[in-house]
């Protein structure tokens, strides 16, 4: 993946994390970071939901409407939680 990046960007990248390409990878890669291990991914999304809804107003004037909102906080909405 280090290669689909400008090479002008090679000397600010400190670190590739692989994770496990499964539409959750993104939020793996956060958790990976972090040291707090991938599996745990959908702690994030549970941060992010919790967020969004703290900050609700907020959040639905910056996404310039509730449709915008409600789809992202739908997005963010695990099956199951804390998958290992």
């Amino acid at each position: 993946m280090f290669e689909q990046f400008p090479s002008g960007f090679y000397p600010y990248i400190i670190d590739v994390v692989d994770v496990v390409v499964d539409g959750h990878c993104g939020y793996r890669v956060v958790v990976a970071s972090l040291g707090i291990g991938e599996k745990l991914h959908d702690v994030v999304r549970m941060i992010l939901l919790k967020e969004l809804s703290q900050c609700c107003n907020e959040y639905v004037k910056l996404f310039r409407g509730e449709h915008c909102f409600e789809y992202l906080k739908n997005s963010l909405i695990v099956d199951r939680m804390f998958v290992v």
